[in-house]
């Protein structure tokens, strides 16, 4: 019974989270705008920061989206795939997923993102990894459409698909 109680209870608030501290950064400025994300769809991020009214920002002038509660794993992640070293960040997107809570949402699909758009990177390179790209971005489009990241998705997609000469999935 109380076991009943538990997975409703996580159920509950699987469905109910609706807002995350984060902070954003858009281009032309120095400053990240920080509060809690009330909205995001695959055209706009709101945040409301704690004292002033909500902001929306078009995802093509988001820099970067860092959300609370991070693994330590995400920042030397992106750092090494800035730089090029993708086998690094790769791995270290995969331990930051496996300690992200399964109820934030926006965190875990951002960081699934993160390792599609890295496994992308490394396709473009290497044809044996063409494959496994498509199903990662192919994934994370099916199970991410409202995320700020679902163009930038695509577009990586169409990339992977142009190199492996897939040009009718390529549209």
């Amino acid at each position: 019974r109380i076991a009943t109680i538990a997975v409703i209870g996580a159920s509950l608030s699987l469905t109910s989270i609706s807002v995350e501290a984060a902070s954003v950064l858009r281009k032309g400025q120095k400053a990240a705008v920080t509060g809690e994300i009330t909205k995001i769809t695959k055209t706009e991020i709101t945040i409301k920061p704690k004292t002033r009214d909500a902001e929306t920002i078009p995802v093509n002038e988001v820099v970067r989206v860092r959300f609370d509660g991070e693994p330590a794993y995400l920042n030397p992640a992106r750092s090494a795939e800035e730089k090029g070293q993708l086998e690094f960040a790769i791995e270290n997107y995969q331990k930051a997923l496996s300690d992200i809570d399964a109820i934030n949402t926006m965190l875990k699909g951002d960081t699934e993102y993160l390792i599609a758009r890295t496994t992308a990177r490394m396709a473009l390179a290497d044809p044996a990894k063409r494959d496994e790209a498509i199903k990662k971005l192919e994934d994370f489009r099916k199970s991410n459409s409202e995320s700020f990241r679902f163009y930038e998705a695509l577009d990586f997609l169409a990339q992977v698909q142009l190199a492996k000469g897939d040009f009718d999935n390529s549209k």
